[in-house]
């Protein structure tokens, strides 16, 4: 009886186990996100890691360059895009930076001009819109990122404060590379040179300097071996140098006997 009872008590622990596991082996698994494509840039003005025409550049007019990118992917409320210049001295310098670009935009003109909606942020020169390349010296990698958001993002913003924004609400990105270096005359000219100039720095006007003093020539020495008389007080006359005038110049007194 008791052998008889231990087996059905066993029976009934382990149907109870297979019951509990069973939910476990038949629950569906969630299926990974499908990977994004990623956005392809484009621009008219140059090929991807070419050089960038002096016209968009600080050597030239500055103007902003066209782009275009592939259609938005579903969801997407915005575009956003970030130019910066990967080699610069001090770390990555931002040379363009716009939020709020429509959804169903896929260009922007050259020359900056934005669609309705779209913010354009302070670059790192500290205006508002867009900065040409104008690298100190040697060659530089200039990346122009367009990132397409599930939030609407319109509003200027700092660099760092995008970067915390857009964490999470990527769903896809691109980017175009172009290159640049200055003209020889113009390499190793620091930015602070230019503004210098520009404000009227002229050359050799050094506040220390002082104007240097016409030199006098020294007087003539007596080679005469017999002294000359002195001249009573009421003729003598004020002697050149008193005058201001140069030693060797003539008189213009006459002379006295």
């Amino acid at each position: 009886m008791r052998t008889l009872i231990s087996s059905l008590v066993f029976l009934v622990g382990v149907s109870s186990v297979a019951l509990a596991d069973t939910p476990a082996k038949t629950a569906k698994r969630a299926h990974p996100a499908k990977a994004m494509k990623p956005l392809k840039v484009t621009s008219t003005a140059f090929k991807a890691n070419a050089d960038i025409p002096t016209v968009y550049t600080c050597e030239g007019s500055e103007l902003a360059p066209p782009l275009s990118w592939t259609k938005a992917p579903a969801g997407t409320q915005s575009f956003a895009l970030v130019a910066e210049d990967i080699d610069a001295p001090g770390g990555k310098f931002l040379h363009w930076m716009v939020t709020g670009i429509p959804a169903t935009t896929t260009s922007l003109a050259g020359g900056g001009a934005l669609p309705t909606g779209a913010q354009v942020s302070q670059n790192d020169k500290g205006a508002p819109g867009y900065a040409g390349p104008c690298p100190p010296q040697g060659r530089h990698h200039y990346v122009f990122h367009i990132y397409a958001l599930d939030i609407p993002l319109g509003e200027s913003m700092t660099r760092a404060d995008f970067d915390q924004a857009i964490a999470g609400h990527v769903l896809a990105q691109g980017k175009l590379v172009g290159t640049y270096k200055k003209d020889g005359k113009n390499e190793g000219k620091s930015e602070g040179a230019d503004k210098a100039k520009d404000t009227g720095t002229m050359k050799n006007t050094a506040p220390n300097s002082a104007p240097s003093a016409t030199p006098h020539a020294a007087p003539p020495s007596d080679t005469s071996a017999t002294p000359s008389p002195s001249p009573s007080p009421g003729s003598m006359q004020p002697k050149d140098e008193d005058k201001g005038k140069s030693p060797d110049k003539a008189s213009p007194y006459p002379p006295q006997p």
